[in-house]
């Protein structure tokens, strides 16, 4: 009795090896498109989230926000004309 493989069985086998590389192969390109694809759209998605923290911050700050001095207390100017200021303004004025 012979110990080996015939013709036939090499074949089958070479075949049942071919198909399952070629699924292995088609499995990989789709995960490595997949992957570049959700890389482009997280990029988007932090592009947007950085120009939405710099608009709020922006918005934040259009506010009118009282002056203080250094003690907290609030500033004591008198605008005198054109726009001038004048700090601590006599009481004749």
């Amino acid at each position: 009795m012979n110990r080996g493989f015939t013709l036939i069985e090499v074949l089958v086998s070479l075949v049942i090896l071919s198909m399952i590389t070629i699924i292995s192969s088609n499995i990989l390109q789709s995960s490595l498109e997949t992957e570049q694809i959700s890389s482009e759209r997280l990029q988007s998605a932090r592009a947007l989230n950085l120009s939405s923290i710099i608009l709020r911050r922006d918005i934040r700050q259009i506010i009118n926000v009282p002056l203080r001095d250094y003690y907290g207390d609030p500033p004591r100017y008198e605008v005198l004309k054109f726009g001038h200021f004048l700090q601590n303004p006599p009481k004749c004025l």
